[in-house]
């Protein structure tokens, strides 16, 4: 990956003259592609959302992603405090318990990383403008944002969508994709993919991935006392924070 940062950040594929390795005649089909792969700019997935608290089905959806050819990497990106979002847990709690979970399920050598921008900013960072900034810190990538089906219902309004400098929501429907994961109940035919926007893309699954629990549902647990329910979708390390700091309770 640090020989693909180079070759991107040099503008993209360059020639032998420039240093790129020609391959030697008889070169296999596999070489090439691999070779091929080197050229490629890198895949960013930004994966957003308030992590409150982080399941067993946001680390399979990150998983996925790396799975998928969508992505290289998953940069995730709990939230902070937003004005839409009354109701969220504290921000402090939300990245710690996310931090945790990646740290904990992911191998130091994947490439998952956390993203503590909109942590930092008072009233969030609207989509684009994340998307953007991503950009100008790292030309060298294509980013990406990550969507579940169930958020489809909301993909309508996205043209009218703003940022600090007006309406963007044009702009980020043409300059990034949308990589939707499927969500259980929220089944939306390939072929309408399109009528969302030009660059949506399922991110495909295996059926033994899907989990069919909230954020939501784990926090309705607590609050009804009925913790040990949770403790089955929840990663270890989350699950003694969660305890340990007594959250979700009425």
């Amino acid at each position: 990956l640090q020989f693909l940062y180079l070759i991107a950040g040099r503008g993209g594929c360059t020639g032998a003259a420039e240093g790129f390795p020609r391959l030697p005649p008889g070169s296999s089909s596999r070489m090439l592609r691999g070779t091929l792969r080197l050229c490629q700019r890198a895949k960013c997935a930004v994966f957003g959302g308030a992590f409150d608290p982080p399941t067993h089905g946001h680390l399979a959806c990150v998983q996925m992603l790396l799975d998928s050819d969508l992505a290289d990497e998953v940069l995730v990106v709990p939230c902070g405090s937003r004005p839409d979002k009354v109701n969220l847990g504290d921000k402090l709690s939300r990245y710690v318990m996310t931090e945790l979970a990646v740290n904990t399920h992911f191998e130091d050598n994947m490439n998952v990383k956390l993203c503590d921008w909109e942590y930092h900013a008072e009233g969030g960072i609207a989509t684009y403008d994340l998307l953007q900034r991503l950009s100008k810190a790292d030309p060298s990538k294509d980013y990406s944002f990550v969507v579940g089906s169930d958020w489809l219902t909301n993909a309508a309004g996205i043209p009218t969508w703003e940022s600090d400098g007006g309406v963007t929501g044009p702009l980020l429907l043409s300059k990034y994709d949308f990589l939707v994961v499927p969500r259980p109940g929220y089944d939306v035919a390939s072929a309408a993919l399109s009528g969302y926007g030009p660059r949506f893309k399922w991110v495909t699954q295996d059926s033994a991935s899907t989990v069919d629990i909230s954020s939501t549902e784990i926090r309705q647990y607590v609050k009804d006392g009925a913790i040990e329910r949770a403790k089955h979708h929840l990663p270890a390390a989350v699950y003694s924070y969660v305890r340990r700091m007594n959250l979700y309770h009425a």
